[in-house]
């Protein structure tokens, strides 16, 4: 006889998998119909100025006229990074789970939030 574990995920956040509409967690198994999923977006963004732009652009300082006008836009250039994590919580019968797991993208938040409201609707 098959068992759920058996079977391959159909998708995974974290340590929550889903296999044939059961959620599969460390806590235990449930039905995946009725369950309820909230997700909790824990990063933040900043940006910041790299040292490679600041290396180049007192270099560019050093030549005369046309060093100055490109030292200005490469001093001005900035990057943006995304650190932190998300929640993913699950509330079906007789199961709840909590996981985190760290995010470096705005890519993989809103990837996060798609699965969530692909099994919201019923996958």
């Amino acid at each position: 006889m098959d068992t759920i574990q058996s079977y391959p995920y159909d998708a995974v956040l974290g340590d929550i998998g889903i296999i044939n509409g059961w959620i599969i967690t460390p806590n235990g198994a449930a039905p995946l119909q009725g369950a309820q999923w909230i997700v909790a977006d824990r990063t933040w963004t900043y940006t910041y100025l790299p040292t490679s732009s600041v290396v180049l652009g007192l270099l560019l300082l050093c030549m005369p006229f046309i060093g100055w006008v490109l030292a200005i836009p490469v001093m001005m250039s900035q990057t943006t990074a995304v650190t932190g994590y998300v929640e993913v919580t699950v509330l079906t019968r007789g199961l709840i789970h909590l996981t985190q797991f760290p995010v470096a993208t705005v890519g993989q938040v809103s990837g996060v939030y798609a699965v969530v409201q692909a099994l919201r609707l019923g996958w």
